[in-house]
């Protein structure tokens, strides 16, 4: 019995030691706490209002750069609808997203053609020179409204007039609503 005596006596002091020490512990409730004072309570209870301070300034700066981020953004992102579905319509110069323009032009491409009202085709004789020469040459057209006219004049360098070693270059001068007037040089 006298060990077990011993045994609880050491253990006791020895553990009220430790025990004595949890009333550094504290409640929740306690302030005060710094590097070299307070209880664990009342320096947890620091660090915890002067990391929230801190942070909550951290917070508002991002919440600040976010809400200028967002609103720049939400322009953008606003105009993306825009761009529509692929089975809008009502498309027009002036109204339907971008899905249902492109679906007009298709529908009139489809049911229309593609827009091209006359092709006329000409074809122009050289004029012979003995010298280098500009000519000028007339072709007469149907019609047209030379501001919606692509002409496309299929030559280049030919061999120059029957008997002639020259050569021959014609480009457009100009366009009228029914004339097509080409230039010509000469070189010999």
């Amino acid at each position: 019995m006298a060990k077990m005596n011993k045994l609880l006596t050491d253990w006791t002091t020895t553990r009220a030691g430790y025990i004595d020490k949890l009333s550094n512990f504290g409640v929740p409730g306690d302030i005060g706490g710094s590097a070299t004072a307070g209880t664990v309570m009342a320096k947890l209870n620091k660090l915890l209002t002067d990391w929230t301070g801190t942070r909550a300034g951290y917070i508002n700066t991002i919440n600040t750069n976010t809400a200028r981020l967002t609103s720049t953004r939400a322009g953008y992102i606003d105009k993306l609808s825009n761009f529509g579905a692929t089975g809008d319509t009502g498309g027009s110069t002036t109204a339907g997203t971008m899905m249902a323009k492109l679906n007009a032009i298709l529908q009139k491409v489809i049911t229309e053609g593609v827009g091209v009202k006359s092709v006329q085709r000409g074809v122009f004789q050289e004029l012979s020179t003995s010298q280098d020469s500009e000519n000028s040459i007339t072709v007469k057209l149907t019609s047209i409204n030379p501001a919606k006219t692509f002409i496309i004049l299929n030559g280049g360098l030919s061999a120059g007039y029957s008997g002639s070693s020259s050569a021959v270059r014609g480009y457009i001068n100009s366009v009228s609503a029914t004339i097509l007037f080409i230039k010509q040089d000469v070189l010999l």
